[in-house]
């Protein structure tokens, strides 16, 4: 039964009594929500009677992102596992793949955003997948889940969703009532791996499984060529926003507009690399406009148009 702490006891010196072992792609903040279910106590509670310096924070802010040098280090002496494996169980472990940094204080365009206030998220960017979450031994949410673009489920080929399917509230995994409520909506108690989503199209997987596949091989080829995944995640970035149709930021999509945005994005990175202008826009200028980096093959294209 999860434990409401009233009275706190100091375990700063103290290591984690239970700490099961991450899963693959595992995000931090899942991790440490499944060992705070392993000894029975709220998150929260747990964290700041380990972590009395950062009392009331942890959770407070966007954890996958911020988590820094000294609590990845402290949690590595509590947990017995190399710093190196927390980080990369981190956002900032996609930096130089996605954006060339990570930031803790703003927005990240190829981050999907949770804002979390009151240890309750505002924004949809927490995604998943209900049969994942059904299959799962252990059910925990994946790093790639918080990537803007990855909207569907390569395992599944369903749809991902970024909100509890009765309530429609943002996900907040931290928060919840009992230990059966980790994937359970903790404002109305859905439980999340029985929600439905909706198959999707073979060219619709496909637009995810090749972006999914340049994070995992870091590069992608074109013509015998070579591009480094950060220089096509930033002209990815910069097509994104020639093409989103919408007033909010292509991270800030739903899945399905995200879905949307993929296939838009390969038909007319198609066209670029063979000669072509980009169909929204008929003025060379608006391609690179306000790039601070402009990658070597993008600019050869562009001197091409």
């Amino acid at each position: 039964m999860i434990s409401y702490v009233t009275a706190f006891i100091d375990l700063s010196q103290k290591p984690f009594v239970l700490h099961p072992h991450p899963h693959e792609d595992e995000l931090l903040s899942s991790w440490l929500v499944r060992v705070s279910v392993a000894h029975d106590t709220m998150p929260c509670s747990l964290m700041n009677m380990h972590f009395p310096e950062y009392k009331n924070i942890i959770f407070s802010r966007d954890l996958d992102v911020w988590a820094n040098d000294d609590l990845l280090a402290k949690l590595s002496i509590k947990s017995n596992l190399p710093a190196e494996t927390l980080f990369s169980m981190t956002l900032q472990s996609y930096r130089g793949i996605l954006q060339k940094k990570i930031l803790t204080n703003t927005g990240n365009n190829m981050l999907s955003p949770i804002v979390s206030r009151a240890r309750k998220n505002q924004k949809h960017g927490l995604k998943y997948c209900p049969l994942c979450l059904a299959e799962d031994s252990a059910p925990y949410f994946r790093k790639i889940w918080r990537v803007s673009f990855y909207s569907v489920c390569l395992t599944h080929r369903i749809l991902l969703l970024d909100k509890c399917c009765k309530c429609k509230k943002p996900i907040s995994f931290y928060k919840f009532k009992d230990d059966a409520g980790f994937t359970k909506c903790w404002f109305c108690g859905q439980k999340l791996s029985l929600c439905t989503s909706i198959p999707v199209a073979d060219n619709e997987y496909l637009a995810i499984k090749k972006l999914s596949d340049i994070i995992l091989d870091k590069k992608y080829k074109y013509a015998n060529q070579e591009i480094s995944v950060l220089d096509f995640f930033t002209v990815y970035h910069q097509i994104a926003k020639i093409l989103n149709p919408h007033s909010s930021p292509s991270n800030r999509l739903n899945p399905c507009e995200s879905l949307k945005l993929s296939i838009r994005f390969w038909e007319e990175f198609d066209n670029l690399l063979n000669g072509k202008n980009i169909s929204a826009t008929t003025q060379k200028s608006v391609l690179s406009k306000d790039m601070t980096y402009i990658p070597a093959f993008y600019k050869k294209k562009l001197d091409t148009l």
